[in-house]
């Protein structure tokens, strides 16, 4: 993969406040126009999809992709923690235990890792991760810490678009790495079975909250900040493996 990114269509360009309110259905539109800044469509994401990706590639994707699997249920134990309404906690509680339960989750994606060759131990301590996927995670998990719980809610709403790249590594994958086996899928099949009921509680949160103009239009900026996250992971294991510049550091 020889191509400079280019991402003009990725650059935070503000959101005007709509004049009123949108209704539901044109809410839920605006929101669903943001899956072009889904990190399904980054030049690395689809370099994985097109079978370019080597083994070396894919597990140092695993280990600072296992940092981020990390930080989201503390993510969500931050959002529970500056959270008053009890019926809210009662809910959002599911999405800590779904990344955090035993064989599932966290568990699933070491699974993952060691199916192409790596250990557990050499996941679980970091490693691997690269200081800018380090710093783009803690950023996400400081802005659950330090702002309302329903903003922070509403940068969950990138699940919106998560069973489509789920859906294209199991049906894509297989095609390109026969050095992948059954357990290697099995966070992405677990997960989409999960992936709806945490984007319907969350979604119908946000429908709730956030009424006028001027939340509406937060919304859509604070996806952007999540997207910008995520985006963030790619891009430095890009410039980490397909760039010299850390060759040309002195």
């Amino acid at each position: 993969m020889d191509q400079i990114i280019t991402d003009n269509l990725y650059l935070r360009k503000n959101i005007e406040i709509p004049k009123k309110s949108w209704t539901t259905s044109e809410f839920i539109e605006e929101i669903n126009k943001l899956s072009y800044r889904y990190h399904i469509n980054h030049p690395l994401d689809k370099h994985f999809m097109e079978g370019k990706a080597t083994k070396t590639l894919m597990q140092s994707w695993v280990c600072n992709r296992f940092y981020y699997q990390s930080i989201i249920p503390k993510k969500d134990a931050a959002i529970l923690s500056n959270c008053d309404d009890r019926n809210v906690r009662q809910n959002w509680i599911t999405n800590i235990n779904d990344h955090d339960n035993y064989n599932e989750g966290l568990d699933s994606w070491l699974d993952l890792g060691v199916s192409i060759g790596l250990t557990r131990e050499e996941i679980l301590d970091f490693r691997h991760v690269l200081p800018g996927v380090k710093f783009a995670c803690d950023a996400y998990l400081n802005f659950a810490k330090m702002n309302n719980y329903k903003i922070a809610i509403a940068s969950c709403l990138t699940v919106n678009f998560a069973n489509n790249i789920h859906k294209e590594r199991i049906n894509n994958w297989p095609k390109h790495y026969d050095w992948l086996n059954e357990e290697s899928y099995k966070y992405f099949r677990t997960r989409m079975s999960k992936v709806k009921t945490e984007k319907d509680l969350a979604l119908n949160y946000v429908l709730e909250w956030f009424k006028t103009p001027e939340e509406q239009q937060l919304v859509l900026e604070t996806i952007k900040f999540k997207q910008d996250i995520l985006w963030s992971i790619l891009d430095n294991i890009y410039i980490y493996h397909y760039t010299n510049f850390y060759d040309n550091l002195e």
